[in-house]
């Protein structure tokens, strides 16, 4: 009786190490077939972001990002678009900016220089405001029969950063 309990242990121990190895094996067969992009994003702003994403339409790659793109703004190119290069730049022009004359300087991948595909944004003001504020202060009471203060507060000041 105890020899057929070992055995069962043994071929159940067998059974779990091979499903672990089939899922281990699976995971590794599903991550190598997912394609990752690299790619560059220029907003309006003048700021360049670069990620690394699975998806392929340009509007998954924007919201993936938490990107949002104003009606007066162009994308190009467009959010229907799908990327199918590894290193691919996806440009967002504001109002003022010919999205057409972005794409060509953005088609001469090698020959364009960062200043001539930005020349044309406008300028971002960044202003962090810091303001002091008192807090004012509690002070304990016990109630006995004579009253004693606990702890005595203190005014502190404390800076806020907006």
């Amino acid at each position: 009786m105890i020899k057929s309990e070992q055995a069962s242990l043994s071929v159940m121990r067998i059974a779990v190490i091979t499903l672990i190895t089939i899922f281990m094996l699976s995971a590794c067969v599903l991550s190598a077939s997912v394609d990752v992009k690299n790619v560059k994003i220029v907003l309006s702003d003048n700021c360049e972001i670069e990620v690394l994403t699975t998806k392929s339409l340009v509007s998954d790659i924007l919201e993936e990002n938490h990107i949002v793109v104003l009606p007066e703004e162009n994308v190009v190119p467009s959010l229907s678009s799908e990327i199918h290069d590894n290193d691919s730049t996806i440009v967002i022009t504001g109002v003022t900016q010919d999205a057409s004359a972005v794409l060509a300087v953005a088609e001469e991948e090698e020959m364009v220089l960062l200043d001539q595909l930005l020349s044309s944004y406008n300028a971002v003001v960044e202003k962090i405001i810091t303001t002091e504020e008192e807090i004012p202060y509690e002070t304990e009471k016990e109630s006995d029969d004579a009253t004693q203060v606990k702890q005595e507060g203190k005014t502190r000041s404390e800076k806020m950063y907006i």
